[in-house]
């Protein structure tokens, strides 16, 4: 059993070291998932790239490029939404002491495939709208909806309620999540930056203009699978730190689901009666029994 993460609230600093630590702990798992769910993707989505929308020559409307178009489109949302679904079920696993699987973790991301896909349908829409529009009420439903996958994965949630169950645990600390998802993409920006210009600038170095621009869009391709998991192990510390942020019972909670230790009930005042022998509700666990996924 890995050593699970303290938990503990986090300052801004440690949730970020946790996040490498986990990213780098996890990383063999996490290429094993890109590998076998968005590699293929790409592949197919290279090989059966559209004709132009329009054809140059008779300016006609090419209907089947568009069909394509679409068909390449849904085929690479699902793919990467499941990329992520199974990341966030290898971190979380890791998270709490368990070792992940690149294969279990892809599994049980299978079974929760519907409220995940719904779920980026609409945060995607309402987020994209609420930005256009308003801006400031996108952010906010951004950073508010910023933990649901974590919440469909680990508490075996619909979308919707995991939309509900996100913003109650950043209620009250939009401000520092919104200010720590910053941090995390500038760092994932300044590393794709770096890494992308140095790779293009080694690989592609006296090439005409049509050669620098394939060899970038394929480098960036290649830095997002690499960098795209960290995002996500940084998601997975966020949703436990406001768990123990924002429920009090988590730590210890938490800690006996790993352990397999009872947490030790405190006694009850004589003036509020006994329980008449009924046992205790369990503690919710932080993954679905096998035989209901």
């Amino acid at each position: 059993m890995i050593v699970p993460v303290e938990l503990r609230p986090l300052g801004v600093g440690e949730k970020l070291d946790a996040a490498f630590s986990l990213y780098r702990r996890n990383f063999g798992t996490l290429i094993a998932i890109v590998a076998v769910i968005v590699i293929p993707f790409q592949l197919l989505n290279a090989i059966l790239s559209p004709d132009p929308l329009v054809d140059t020559d008779t300016l006609e409307f090419n209907g089947g490029a568009v069909v394509m178009l679409l068909f390449l489109t849904v085929l690479s949302f699902v793919a990467n939404t499941l990329a992520t679904g199974s990341a966030t079920k290898a971190i979380a696993d890791d998270y709490l002491g368990e070792t992940p699987n690149w294969l279990d973790s892809i599994q049980y991301a299978v079974g929760r495939l519907w409220p995940l896909v719904l779920g980026s349908i609409l945060f995607g829409i309402t987020v994209f709208f609420g930005l256009i529009f308003f801006v400031i009420p996108g952010v906010i439903l951004w950073v508010s909806w910023s933990i649901w996958v974590a919440a469909v994965i680990v508490e075996d949630m619909s979308a919707t309620g995991a939309f509900g169950r996100s913003n109650r645990l950043v209620k009250g600390r939009r401000w520092p999540v919104f200010g720590y998802f910053i941090l995390v993409y500038l760092i994932v920006w300044l590393i794709t930056a770096i890494v992308g210009g140095l790779l293009t600038g080694l690989l592609v170095g006296g090439a005409d203009a049509g050669q620098v621009t394939v060899a970038g869009t394929v480098i960036g391709i290649a830095l997002a699978l690499f960098t795209t998991p960290f995002v996500v192990a940084a998601t997975v510390v966020l949703y436990f730190d406001q768990r123990v942020r924002v429920e009090a019972f988590d730590v210890d909670l938490l800690a006996s689901q790993i352990s397999g230790t009872p947490v030790p009930q405190a006694p009850i005042p004589e003036e509020f009666g006994s329980l008449d022998g009924e046992e205790p509700p369990e503690p919710p666990q932080p993954f679905p029994p096998s035989d209901q996924r």
